[in-house]
């Protein structure tokens, strides 16, 4: 053993003898985005605020566990942070500040048919149920728990006319749109460079 280990016998030693056999590499918040792929999670979150880890996954095409794997360590880096809204999880960049309200309606946002609603009912000062099955292809039992989700968001408020509920956007979702008009296209999904075994890998703080 003292022959072919003699390191063994001395703790300290036999620590730092691990360290530089199996390369211990430390990730801080100064290194966090030496790596590719946080790099590119990172930029990716920062393009489109409130997009969601399928997203991510297809616009990288890597693992959903490596993807979690990293995503929690820039959370823990404090470079991003998730939020839930209604079953869904949208991923932020800390950076850039968001109100509670805009993190709702971005995760809202992702969905594909939310989009396409919340498109018309800019369009248009007010809609009603017949207006947006019609127009859009989808059941009026849609349309109306779709817009009393939205309602429940503070995105839409509701208005009475006779039999009929009509709806509008709200005062904070149009102020929204006017600054953020780029909300309501959806990112296409881009090749993005392969990222190779060894990327994805923890860079040395040193």
């Amino acid at each position: 053993m003292l022959t072919f280990f003699p390191v063994c016998f001395f703790p300290g030693e036999f620590v730092y003898f691990l360290f530089l056999t199996f390369g211990y590499r430390r990730v801080t918040q100064r290194t966090i985005l030496d790596d590719d792929l946080r790099r590119d999670l990172y930029r990716q979150i920062a393009a489109y605020p409130g997009i969601e880890t399928g997203e991510l996954n297809e616009l990288t095409g890597v693992s959903r566990s490596r993807l979690r794997y990293h995503l929690a360590m820039l959370a823990r880096e404090g470079k991003v942070a998730t939020v839930c809204h209604r079953g869904r999880y949208g991923h932020f960049a800390r950076n850039q500040r968001h109100t509670a309200f805009e993190q709702r309606i971005q995760i809202v946002l992702r969905e594909e048919i939310s989009q396409v609603m919340l498109g018309r009912l800019l369009e248009s000062m007010e809609v009603d149920r017949n207006d947006l099955s019609e127009r859009l292809g989808i059941s009026g039992r849609m349309a109306s728990d779709r817009m009393r989700e939205f309602k429940g968001d503070g995105i839409v408020v509701t208005e009475r006319d006779g039999q009929f509920v009509r709806y509008r956007l709200s005062e904070a979702a149009r102020e929204f749109f006017d600054w953020h008009p780029e909300a309501l296209r959806l990112p296409g999904h881009p090749g993005t460079e392969s990222y190779p075994a060894e990327m994805g890998r923890e860079i040395s703080s040193g």
